[in-house]
């Protein structure tokens, strides 16, 4: 079983069914209830994925789609030294890319899956999108 980590765009592509992400992140989460892949996230992503999902529907609606959420995938919990290791990250500009790739690499994720990859581009581990881990992955499992 390998892990992923899920940054916030991959988590919206399927709880908002994006055109042209969904079918990807379907059936990702398929594989993730059939534990054959293990998923992390972290506090963040659910705060910034709430914030979309509030936009969209009532407050009771995203707690819930939030609820369901963190059944299926682990939440890292953010160490405190996490924030010196993000900051001195000089290979990722943005500090919340930064913390999500410092916790990935704690989770000790496989693939860390994001739509954004120009953000990691100097990422040391394996970043890919969720297209990119589908195509890979879709007989492999």
């Amino acid at each position: 079983m390998h892990k992923v980590w899920l940054d916030t765009n991959v988590l919206l592509d399927y709880l908002l069914r994006r055109t042209g992400f969904e079918t990807p992140m379907i059936e990702l989460i398929r594989k993730i209830e059939r534990n054959e892949i293990k998923a992390f996230a972290s506090i963040i992503n659910l705060i910034h994925t709430h914030y979309q999902l509030r936009k969209l529907t009532t407050e009771p609606a995203a707690r819930a789609i939030l609820q369901n959420l963190t059944k299926l995938i682990h939440i890292q919990d953010i160490p405190p030294d996490i924030t010196s290791r993000a900051l001195s990250n000089s290979t990722i500009a943005d500090f919340e890319d930064a913390v999500q790739y410092e916790l990935a690499l704690l989770s000790e994720a496989d693939f860390f899956l994001t739509r954004n990859l120009m953000d990691f581009v100097s990422a040391t581990g394996p970043v890919v999108c969720s297209v990119e881990h589908y195509l890979i992955f879709s007989q492999k499992l």
